[in-house]
């Protein structure tokens, strides 16, 4: 009886451990998706106007590869990874609490350095904007050599970042799955057709879509 009540009491813990770790997930989160939201204020109201979604749609593209452009630009030595300064200066914003918590969401082991690549697609997840430019436009961000592919390791980062995971092997499973169906001839890579047939496939996997309703 004893040990029931042990085993009751892990499982409980267990629970509430989790359901804290979602809760401190939810709140980076949003100020993750606030930013974005005051990024794109003042054009929501476009979407109902006679150019419809399209014009938005290529209203939003534009201010994603405005931001995309600046850390590029902050990005001196080319090696994706910047430092709250410089990132802070990239996405237009002064140093607060408020840059501070969406920086560290993509700084979990706080290194003090954050791939802005992986924020670049947390802002296309979120994005009111057809898949296949998601799509599209986060495999060219991975693809840095140009080889027209990309790999298991890159995948996972995109992973990551559409569902704001803190670790890799919060998504690893989901890569795994991905490659197994994508990669068709075996070579540890997929081209930009087999990445679209995946998100196509798996389109809660690649791009959930509780992260563009803020669900």
């Amino acid at each position: 009886c004893m040990k029931g009540v042990v085993t009751t009491e892990r499982i409980w813990k267990q629970w509430w451990q989790s359901r804290i770790k979602e809760k401190h997930w939810y709140q980076h989160g949003e100020y993750m998706k606030q930013w974005y939201e005051r990024r794109v204020q003042g054009k929501q109201w476009y979407k109902c106007r006679v150019h419809g979604k399209q014009w938005y749609q290529r209203r939003v593209h534009g201010d994603m590869e405005r931001v995309q452009q600046r850390l590029k630009e902050a990005d001196a030595d080319g090696d994706v990874m910047l430092p709250l300064d410089s990132f802070c200066w990239a996405i237009e914003e002064k140093k607060g609490p408020n840059t501070e918590r969406i920086f560290k969401l993509f700084d979990p082991l706080g290194s003090g350095e954050i791939d802005w690549r992986v924020f670049m697609v947390a802002c296309a997840n979120l994005a009111n904007v057809a898949r296949e430019l998601k799509t599209s436009f986060c495999f060219e961000l991975f693809d840095n050599n140009n080889s027209g592919t990309i790999d298991r390791e890159e995948l996972i980062k995109i992973l990551m970042a559409t569902h704001m995971a803190t670790d890799p092997e919060q998504v690893e499973r989901k890569a795994d799955a991905i490659m197994r169906q994508g990669d068709l001839d075996g070579g540890g890579t997929l081209d930009l057709e087999e990445f679209k047939k995946c998100s196509m496939r798996f389109p809660n996997i690649m791009f959930p879509q509780y992260a563009a309703s803020g669900e």
